[in-house]
């Protein structure tokens, strides 16, 4: 009997997958705002939803099908999303030094930005310092963040860029749940818009 509990185990899985996949796939066909997306936390409650922009170049790398629609799945999760708009946004860039208010105390913190504006304008380079005094990974780039779009970092970083001009050099913080960041800022290109897309995700664990 055992040979025959185990086909129907299995055979139930694979049904539960395959129903799993295909309510998603139709609960995301029948999405056309993120306005709905309160009301499908409360019907879903297992479900993980999440938005996010995704650059055009990075969009036609992945395998959205003529439904805006890219459904995958892992060993532990199946992932759906949906394209839902483009808009236009800005995109900034910034090297940055990143302190960490765990490790270093407030008086710590003050001493070491005054130390690192000071160095800065006496002609060391950004890229130096952020070398060395930076406790982020992107110090292994000099603290070059790359391009990013509106909204992905936390919001006083954000609006201390936007403030500022290219070459500008400034001080932020960031009193985190957790921890207070404090950065120091250099601001190496002017802000440019770019077109993106806005893509809801939908995350199920298996």
């Amino acid at each position: 009997m055992k040979p025959f509990f185990l086909i129907v185990s299995l055979a139930f899985c694979k049904l539960s997958v395959s129903q799993s996949i295909e309510e998603i796939k139709k609960v995301l066909e029948n999405v056309t705002s993120y306005n709905q997306i309160d009301s499908l936390k409360r019907k879903h409650l297992g479900w993980r939803f999440s938005k996010k922009t995704v650059s055009l170049a990075e969009l036609a790398e992945q395998n959205f099908d003529q439904k805006n629609l890219n459904i995958r799945s892992s060993d532990h999760y199946h992932m759906a999303e949906k394209i839902m708009d483009t808009t236009t946004i800005s995109e900034y860039r910034v090297r940055y030094i990143y302190l960490d208010g765990i490790k270093n105390s407030k008086t710590r913190i003050d001493s070491l930005r005054q130390l690192l504006l000071k160095q800065y304008r006496n002609g060391t380079s950004f890229k130096e310092l952020a070398e060395q005094y930076s406790a982020d990974p992107s110090k292994d780039k000099g603290g070059d963040l790359g391009w990013f779009p509106a909204g992905r970092m936390v919001a006083p970083f954000e609006k201390a860029i936007k403030e500022h001009n290219k070459n500008d050099l400034f001080l932020a913080e960031f009193r985190g749940t957790y921890r207070p960041w404090y950065f120091v800022i250099l601001k190496t290109h002017e802000d440019r818009l770019v077109t993106v897309a806005r893509v809801l995700t939908i995350q199920v664990k298996k």
